[in-house]
C-alpha cells in the first residue's frame, strides 16, 4: 500500500481518508471492480468522489481500466504481474488468468507487440 501512497505523494496529493479507504478496498480484491463495486465496499464515500478518486487513481497509473464483454467500466490495481481475465457468461464471475501469449505471437508474427487485450468467456464451475 506504501508504494501506491509515495505515488499519490511525488504527484502533490493528498493522503486523505476516502483515498485510503478506497485503496484498502481495490488492493483486498484480486478481481476487477466497478465504481459501484468500490462504493459498495466503502459504503461512507458517496459516488460521486469514488469517482473523482478512482478517475485520480487512472490518471496516476496507480489503477487501470478493464475492458470485459459486459462493456461495464471496470477498475484493477497495476500490479508488476501481467495478467488476463474469464468471465462466467451464467453468473458473472470474473476470475485472474496467469497467461499471457503475446511472445508467442510475435515469435510467430514478426511483430513488435506493443498493447493488447484478451478476454475469455465460459461457464465457470459452480454454473455447469
Amino acid at each position: 500500500m506504501e508504494f501506491y501512497l509515495n505515488i499519490l505523494k511525488q504527484n502533490g496529493y493528498k493522503l486523505t481518508g476516502k483515498r485510503k479507504l478506497v485503496l484498502e478496498a481495490m488492493l483486498k480484491n484480486r478481481r476487477p471492480l466497478t465504481l459501484s463495486d468500490v462504493q459498495k465496499l466503502c459504503v461512507n464515500i458517496d459516488f460521486a468522489t469514488i469517482y473523482r478518486i478512482v478517475n485520480l487513481f487512472n490518471e496516476l497509473d496507480i489503477v487501470h481500466e478493464v475492458k470485459l464483454f459486459d462493456k461495464q467500466q471496470y477498475y484493477e490495481i497495476m500490479k508488476d504481474d501481467h495478467h488476463h481475465h474469464v468471465v462466467c457468461q451464467s453468473c458473472g464471475k470474473i476470475d485472474r488468468v496467469d497467461l499471457c501469449i503475446t511472445q508467442k505471437v510475435s515469435k510467430l508474427t514478426s511483430y513488435t507487440i506493443t498493447n493488447h487485450i484478451m478476454e475469455f468467456k465460459g461457464i465457470c464451475p459452480a454454473c455447469k
